[in-house]
C-alpha cells in the first residue's frame, strides 16, 4: 500500500480469516480490514454485507485518523447501543486506528438482552483482535539513489553496515539503487550520503508507505 500523503504510524490488525463464535445458538461472525479512507471502509463493508444475504444483522463500526478522526458505529437494526458501539469501544480500547470491523449476526432464536449484546459484540470484536494480534504501521519512504561505478562500493559498505533495506539494485549507465527508511531517518541519511559522495550522487524521493 502506498500513499502521497504523510501518514503517522498506528496500531491496526487485519484478520486473515473470519472469527467466528456462538453464542446461545446466535452466530456471530467477524471480519475486519486496515483501510485509510472511508471509502475503502465502505467498499469492505458492502463486500461482506453482500457476503452474507441472509444475516439477521452486520453491525460496523470504523475508526479512521487518516485525514482527521472519523469514527462510525452503526447497529444495522440491532437495539440502539448494543452493538455497534461495544466494537467501538473495543477498537477504542485497543488503540487501534485505520480499521473498519463487521460483526455479522445470524440469529438463534434465543434474545440475549441489551447486555447480552453488548457483551456478545465487544467479545465477537476482542476475539477478532487476539486471534490476528495488533500491527503497528510505519510510515518509510523509498528513494532512488543514482551514482557512478566508483562509488557503489563505497555507498554499499555503508547501506550494509547500517541495514539500511535495499529493495534493488539496476547496473545501468549508472547504478540505480532502490531503498526504503522510516520516514522519520531519511533527511538525515539524504544528508550523509551527499556528504559521503561529495554531492555527486543524486537522490530522487519516491513513494511513502505503510508496512
Amino acid at each position: 500500500m502506498s500513499t502521497k500523503n504523510n501518514i503517522k504510524s498506528f496500531k491496526s490488525f487485519e484478520t486473515k480469516a473470519p472469527y467466528e463464535i456462538e453464542i446461545k445458538k446466535s452466530v456471530f461472525i467477524t471480519e475486519a480490514k486496515m483501510v485509510l479512507s472511508t471509502d475503502e471502509a465502505s467498499e469492505f463493508i458492502d463486500y461482506i454485507r453482500k457476503k452474507h444475504p441472509k444475516a439477521t444483522h452486520n453491525v460496523i463500526a470504523y475508526r479512521i485518523s487518516h485525514g482527521g478522526l472519523q469514527e462510525k458505529a452503526d447497529d444495522d437494526g440491532e437495539p440502539a447501543g448494543t452493538s455497534a458501539m461495544p466494537i467501538l469501544n473495543a477498537i477504542k480500547y485497543n488503540d487501534l486506528t485505520n480499521v473498519v470491523v463487521v460483526v455479522t449476526r445470524y440469529f438463534g432464536g434465543i434474545k440475549l438482552g441489551a447486555g447480552g449484546l453488548s457483551r456478545a459484540y465487544m467479545s465477537a470484536t476482542t476475539g477478532a483482535i487476539e486471534a490476528s494480534g495488533i500491527r503497528e504501521f510505519k510510515e518509510y519512504q523509498n528513494f532512488k539513489i543514482s551514482l557512478t561505478y566508483d562509488l557503489y562500493d563505497i555507498v554499499l559498505n555503508y547501506l550494509n553496515n547500517n541495514k539500511i533495506k535495499i529493495l534493488s539494485n539496476e547496473f545501468k549507465e549508472k547504478v540505480e539503487i532502490q531503498l526504503t527508511v522510516p520516514i522519520e531517518d531519511y533527511e538525515e541519511l539524504y544528508k550523509y550520503l551527499i556528504n559521503l559522495t561529495s554531492a555527486r550522487a543524486q537522490i530522487e524521493k519516491g513513494d511513502v508507505v505503510l508496512r
